[in-house]
């Protein structure tokens, strides 16, 4: 059973990262209100610390955690719920 409190939508847009003093640009697969999932092959460790840059209605500059890597990509939990 799935616990998520917000629902995830496929979301498919460029998004510009860093973690561990280290930038990449990948595109988003889904997003939701407290995180979103990268498309990504690059190893981030669970629990770094993940600036992240990318576009839904406006610009948007979001600081976050890694939750997970793996190969469907890395998850993401967004230190404040979007609105």
């Amino acid at each position: 059973m799935d616990k998520r409190r917000h629902n995830r939508v496929l979301f498919s847009t460029p998004v510009a990262f860093a973690a561990g003093g280290r930038p990449f640009q990948r595109d988003t697969i889904n997003i939701s209100a407290t995180g979103m999932r990268i498309r990504t092959s690059e190893a981030v460790q669970p629990g770094e610390d993940i600036t992240l840059c990318f576009t839904l209605h406006e610009p948007l500059k979001v600081q976050g955690k890694a939750v997970w890597f793996g190969k469907n990509g890395l998850g993401v939990k967004f230190n404040t719920t979007l609105k």
